[in-house]
C-alpha cells in the first residue's frame, strides 16, 4: 500500500472546514472510481492545520491515479484552499490496522 501525505496549515478555522468540505466533495468522490483507491484519511490539529492521506494499492496505482483528468482537476481545485505551502510527499505504508466494526 502507498500513500499520498499533504500537510497544509491556512490561517483559521472556516478555511479548515472550507479545505475538508471541498476535500469531500471533489476529490474523494473522483478517487472512489478509480482502480487501485484505498481510502482517505483528513486529520485536523486545532483551527489552522490539516493532513490529508490517500490510500492506493501500489505506487503505480497512485500515479496512474493522480494522472487521471478528473482526479488532477478535482485536486487542482482543492489545492488554493490548502494555504501557501502545502508539502506533499509519498510513501510506502509500512503497517495499517482496520479493524471491521
Amino acid at each position: 500500500m502507498h500513500a499520498r501525505v499533504i500537510t497544509f496549515e491556512v490561517h483559521a478555522r472556516p478555511a479548515l472546514d472550507d479545505a475538508q468540505n471541498a476535500f469531500e466533495r471533489l476529490v474523494v468522490p473522483e478517487m472512489r472510481r478509480l482502480p487501485g483507491y484505498d481510502g482517505a484519511y483528513l486529520m485536523r490539529e486545532g483551527n489552522t492545520r490539516g493532513t490529508i492521506v490517500m490510500l492506493w494499492e501500489t505506487e503505480d496505482t497512485l500515479q496512474s491515479g493522480e494522472a487521471t483528468p478528473g482526479l488532477s482537476e478535482q485536486m487542482t481545485r482543492l489545492r488554493p484552499l490548502l494555504g501557501q505551502h502545502p508539502a506533499y510527499t509519498t510513501c510506502e505504508v509500512g503497517y495499517a490496522d482496520h479493524p471491521l466494526n
